[in-house]
């Protein structure tokens, strides 16, 4: 997955660690995107990933929160009376991540460069996936997501598959 993807609204996200328990909102957990909340004055810039070849939003800041959609199960505890249970706020991690030293191309004269930085992220990542008959052990260049919807009903249900 690229480093920076893309955060839109109404986007399926697949929660990736352990982050409410006992509200039900533990790691494979799947939900909506609602929104992601960002600290005012937070200008974005349009970067060109290379190594993946797409171009990216970057924002001046990190994002503060991101609220998500979630079928909770009967019995979860709630967040705060007032709040819909179907809401769960997740934030930025960082604990999980130690410091990277990313090398940087060589200044004039060869003399080698690099920044440290510390990884944050959101504890979900994209709930996209798909079965293709016949296809194990290929690689695909691309792939066509159509929005559709079988007549039987249990042909939709989304599962949580792991080969």
């Amino acid at each position: 997955m690229a480093p920076f993807p893309d955060l839109i609204a109404g986007m399926h996200v697949q929660i990736t660690q352990n982050v409410g328990i006992g509200e039900g909102v533990a790691n494979g957990t799947l939900g909506t995107l609602g929104c992601v909340h960002c600290p005012r004055g937070t200008k974005f810039s349009l970067t060109r990933d290379s190594q993946y070849g797409i171009v990216v939003q970057i924002p001046s800041n990190p994002r503060d929160f991101a609220l998500l959609g979630i079928a909770r199960v009967r019995g979860a505890k709630l967040i705060h009376t007032g709040i819909s249970p179907a809401i769960f706020p997740v934030f930025y991690d960082t604990e999980l991540f130690g410091r990277s030293n990313i090398s940087l191309p060589c200044a004039s004269g060869g003399r080698a460069r690099s920044i440290s930085t510390q990884l944050r992220q959101f504890m979900f990542a994209y709930a996209a996936d798909s079965t293709i008959y016949k296809g194990q052990g290929e690689t695909l260049k691309y792939i066509l997501v159509v929005d559709w919807k079988s007549n039987i009903a249990v042909v939709n249900k989304p599962i949580n598959y792991v080969s």
